[in-house]
């Protein structure tokens, strides 16, 4: 907790992570919330939890490897390949997709695209099916889009957090111990 409560202290400060482990207390702390959420038969934030998460995961990898701030990305030293760019966007986004050079501040969608893109062994193209999943649950929360929100069921939402935790797992490979190093971050469940 003291090391959560000094990152988060010297991010607020202007600081951010140099590496994707001394980073990912924050993606874990909040996977965890996630957990403790559904838990407590609140599947509603645990999504929006679940969502942030994937979040601060994408938003971390792209500053370490590529220095792009999630507010305010420069774009001008990223190599990117526009086709292949565009190709995750289709495989992220259906037919809904439009296509357009990256730009302005980085949406989970375009974090996940560009992520996918330069990155793929930190975000393989294969968990965008999954990831798409969890964002339209998310969007269709009773704390997001539309007039009349959707009830979360709770055994998709532990399917979406699972997939999160695949993830973020694969970025640091803690193999088996992902879930002894999720502990850490771990309330008594109810």
């Amino acid at each position: 907790v003291k090391q959560l409560a000094e990152l988060a202290e010297a991010i607020h400060a202007g600081t951010k992570p140099t590496s994707i482990k001394q980073g990912l207390p924050l993606v874990m702390n909040h996977l965890s919330a996630a957990e403790r959420c559904l838990s407590q038969h609140q599947p509603g934030v645990a999504i929006l939890l679940a969502y942030a998460s994937l979040e601060r995961y994408v938003d971390l990898c792209l500053w370490v490897h590529y220095g792009l701030d999630d507010e305010n990305p420069d774009f001008s030293n990223v190599k990117l390949e526009l086709p292949s760019f565009h190709a995750v966007g289709r495989k992220l986004h259906g037919k809904n997709y439009q296509q357009r050079p990256p730009g302005g501040p980085l949406t989970l969608s375009l974090g996940i695209q560009l992520l996918a893109t330069l990155k793929p062994d930190l975000l393989p193209v294969e968990c965008l099916g999954r990831i798409r999943g969890m964002m339209a649950a998310r969007n269709k929360s009773e704390f997001e889009h539309g007039l009349c929100a959707q009830f979360v069921k709770p055994d998709n939402v532990k399917l979406h957090i699972q997939s999160v935790k695949e993830i973020v797992g694969m970025c640091y490979e803690f193999g088996e111990d992902f879930e002894k190093e999720l502990e850490k971050y771990n309330f008594p469940l109810i």
